[in-house]
């Protein structure tokens, strides 16, 4: 359902406004471009999304039930789609705005037009985290249009909606109205606004009091088309309203509270400014009286119709423009501070024509714009996101180094904006840390997710390491991990962050925080000194790594590992065997993170002795061999006697007497532990086992390592 392919010719056009470099606040290149859609498709909204990535709300005529569907789509942080959801009937929907709902999924609003209908309206849809319909809310006159302009969740969990309705019938054409929703979707109260003309609504935010702003214009006051706020209580009761504008008609298409409780309203104007329409920016205190306004535009059309404050107080407008960029229209964006003073446009496009609706500030201190391109030849609007850069580096991942035992992660991360060669500050390095007490608690092994909700984490941070900086793209390195996995429970969890160092002591850009995990992949080695003691037993050594978790017992008829059957599991370095007869057993060892190392195996040389009694005497080779710590020696009697079991060095000496005794019948085993008579080692080298019964004698060769 989706373009992925990024806009081939997406080029970059800054036109300052102040002489010399653009000041702090200017956009940087963009990170990634998708288009989505084949036709006729518009991106409306944009937020972060719970857990990364982000959420777009737009309208689609290519995919849904009808003419045309609201459209949410999920992204990955790289602008890849995680899932897609549409929701309409076979008439019309088009979908206005959309928010993130605290509480857990999204809301959307707009307007409906049924199949047959000549009318449309309001239609609020709410979903869950993926996307699923909760419920609806519809609300219109079987006979006038209505629809809704925005939607805003509420501190108590319900939804106010700013919507316009056609009101012949009352004291204008249309009028402003906000609607109470609960958290279920039920109407709990209404108000309207607006006088004897058209009073449109595009925006509402609720106010620090509880209350609401409500923005859009009006042609009821003033001579001409005027932007109008309207202030209410937390009931939706007016407390006051106020418009803006000249004589030749000026329009508020969105609105926010910033940091000072004060608002901004940005749209469009033609009583002021260069061209037929501008930008018009409104900066009000909380009683909506102006502060300031100002105009973004050249020749000939500018029209803003989306507005953030970022995290350093930077104003950032989003809109079109049809006086700069490469094409028809390309999409602006005009940056300035919170008394005014415009520090830069950009404008991002191609030869064909741009909108830009809305815009998001990232975790990265970067920009995320929406809005929709179209070729001019065909006119077919497809869905466009852009990612800028953000001043702060972003971490792409953070994941385990392969092939060794759990101790390091790489972590990788994109650039600061500022880290080009005419970057102001300078980038000379990112440092990274990281989080010195996660492991040490609940994070060893396991990870809470209300830590990433944090922003940037509680508590103290360990420096690690500085990577210099080399104006790439993308940076990678190796860390340590705070615990080792192989004497944890096989996998290590740690969080870091990265900041962007400036030449300047005491500036720099921190990351979000990402979290990562780091796990033992090695194979742990087979287990050592495999032999059968007895006819009943099989016995091993000890495993030496920190990481062991179990030993595994299989039995198979030939010497290879393929066909073999599973006996059992031991901690033990030994296991009776005397239900599970095989002639051969092969033994594994595996470690805290699941892996199995490879198999030590032994031959069953008690298997195949008919009725337990051997036909003649018979000295067996010795297993293992060669050995380091302990070998087995089988051997046969025929009949009870005497026997005698030797080792003997390569001088013929007597080094030990394993066995000097009456022996019944039947297959017999001694161990040797590489020691003399008196106890001590022996040097390493070749040895020989000699038996001795009756007129029978044989020598076997065996070789001890160290």
């Amino acid at each position: 359902m989706r373009n992925s392919a990024p806009i081939a010719m997406l080029v970059f056009v800054s036109v300052f406004f102040l002489a010399g470099h653009a000041a702090a606040g200017c956009f940087p290149d963009a990170i990634w471009t998708n288009t989505f859609g084949e036709g006729e498709e518009y991106l409306m909204a944009v937020h972060n999304a719970p857990g990364g990535g982000f959420i777009v709300g737009g309208n689609t005529s290519t995919y849904g039930a009808g003419d045309n569907d609201f459209w949410l789509i999920r992204l990955d942080p790289n602008g890849d789609t995680l899932w897609t959801r549409t929701y309409g009937t076979a008439g019309e929907e088009d979908l206005l705005d959309a928010r993130v709902v605290p509480a857990g999924g999204y809301i959307m609003a707009g307007d409906r037009r049924l199949y047959g209908s000549t009318n449309t309206d309001i239609w609020v849809v709410r979903t869950d985290a993926n996307g699923d319909t909760l419920w609806t809310w519809t609300y219109g006159d079987p006979v006038e249009p209505e629809w809704a302009g925005s939607v805003q969740p509420m501190a108590n969990g319900g939804f106010a909606v700013a919507a316009t309705v056609d009101t012949s019938g009352l004291d204008g054409q249309s009028d402003i109205f906000i609607y109470l929703l609960d958290s279920n979707g039920t109407l709990v109260g209404q108000e309207f606004f607006g006088g004897a003309e058209n009073d449109i609504a595009m925006a509402i935010r609720q106010t620090p009091d509880g209350g609401f702003i409500i923005a859009g214009w009006t042609l009821s006051f003033g001579w001409n088309a005027q932007v109008y706020l309207v202030k209410t209580d937390y009931l939706g009761e007016m407390e006051w309203e106020k418009s803006y504008g000249g004589a030749s008609g000026d329009e508020g298409r969105d609105a926010i509270v910033t940091a000072d409780s004060g608002y901004v309203i940005v749209g469009a104007t033609s009583s002021y400014g260069a061209g037929g329409a501008d930008f018009y920016i409104i900066k009000t205190n909380s009683m909506g009286d102006t502060l300031w306004t100002r105009t973004v535009g050249g020749a000939d059309y500018e029209y803003a119709d989306g507005v953030i404050e970022t995290t350093d107080g930077t104003l950032a407008v989003v809109g079109e423009t049809e006086s700069f960029g490469p094409g028809d229209m390309a999409m602006l964006v005009a940056a300035m501070d919170g008394s005014g003073n415009v520090h830069c446009t950009d404008t991002f496009g191609t030869e064909g024509m741009e909108d830009g609706v809305a815009l998001v500030e990232t975790p990265d201190q970067g920009v995320v714009i929406v809005g929709a391109t179209a070729p001019v030849a065909t006119f077919d609007w497809s869905g466009m996101v852009i990612r800028l850069y953000g001043r702060a580096p972003i971490i792409h991942g953070i994941v385990d180094v392969p092939y060794d035992q759990g101790r390091n992660v790489r972590i990788s991360w994109g650039r600061s904006s500022h880290d080009v060669p005419d970057g102001s500050p300078v980038i000379t390095g990112y440092a990274i840390y990281r989080k010195y007490d996660w492991a040490l608690g609940a994070g060893c092994g396991r990870v809470a997710d209300d830590f990433l909700r944090l922003g940037y984490p509680p508590g103290d941070w360990d420096y690690v390491t500085t990577v210099p900086a080399r104006y790439e793209d993308v940076y990678s390195t190796v860390v340590p991990t705070l615990c080792d996995s192989t004497a944890a429970l096989g996998i290590c969890w740690s969080f870091f962050f990265v900041s962007a160092v400036t030449a300047e002591p005491g500036f720099y850009f921190d990351s979000a925080p990402d979290s990562g995990y780091s796990v033992d992949n090695l194979e742990p080695s087979p287990p050592a000194n495999l032999h059968m003691p007895t006819v009943s037993d099989l016995a091993w050594d000890e495993a030496p790594e920190e990481d062991f978790d179990y030993f595994t017992v299989y039995g198979s008829a030939g010497p290879g590992f393929s066909g073999a059957v599973f006996i059992g599991y031991t901690i033990g370095t030994g296991l009776d065997v005397s239900s599970d007869t095989y002639a051969y057993y092969h033994v594994t060892t595996t470690d805290f993170a699941g892996n199995e190392g490879g198999a030590s195996t032994v031959e069953n040389t008690f298997a195949g002795v008919a009725g337990g009694i051997p036909a003649a005497y018979a000295l067996r080779q010795n297993e293992p061999n060669p050995f380091h710590g302990a070998t087995a020696v089988s051997f046969d009697m025929p009949s009870t006697g005497g026997v005698a079991l030797e080792v003997i060095d390569i001088k013929g000496r007597i080094v030990r007497t394993l066995v000097d005794a009456r022996m019944p019948a039947g297959r017999h085993s001694a161990a040797w532990d590489g020691r003399d008579g008196a106890g001590a080692r022996v040097s390493p080298g070749v040895y020989f086992v000699r038996m001795s019964a009756g007129e029978f004698t044989a020598n076997r060769k065996m070789m001890l390592l160290r």
